[in-house]
């Protein structure tokens, strides 16, 4: 599987269609079919390595484009943002999540922790984990 990038996407005018689970060249409309190596949405957009030749050349020709980082680079600024709040969240009624993708939102977040992509909340009242379903 390969985790495709916004920039390759937007420099081939590639389009991605969720409705139809596609990826769609906007100059040829040619297209191939995306899918989740988890299985319940929760991962980047994938392709399939047996794609269309045309494709595959094209993702292993840009292969370092798309390929997951094991950190983020560290780019030295002296901005920082925070976000405090006084008041508790407004919030959606809480649903549970089948284990198996439980288990899967709980290993995603802790990659993104990992890759310092986010922080865990730092008050009680924090908002919980939003998850698409699929």
């Amino acid at each position: 599987m390969s985790i495709i990038g916004i920039d390759l996407l937007q420099h081939h005018s590639l389009l991605i269609g969720l409705r139809e689970q596609r990826l769609l060249d906007g100059n040829t409309n040619l297209s191939v079919r995306l899918t989740s190596s988890s299985g319940c949405g929760l991962s980047p957009v994938t392709v399939r390595r047996t794609t269309d030749p045309f494709y595959r050349q094209l993702l292993d020709k840009c292969s370092k484009i798309y390929q997951t980082q094991p950190k983020l680079p560290c780019v030295p600024s002296a901005v920082t943002h925070h976000i405090i709040t006084t008041e508790p969240s407004v919030l959606s009624k809480a649903r549970l999540l089948a284990p198996g993708k439980l288990r899967l939102a709980k290993n995603e977040f802790d990659n993104m922790m990992g890759l310092e992509v986010v922080q865990p909340p730092n008050r009680p009242s924090s908002s919980p984990l939003r998850v698409g379903d699929g």
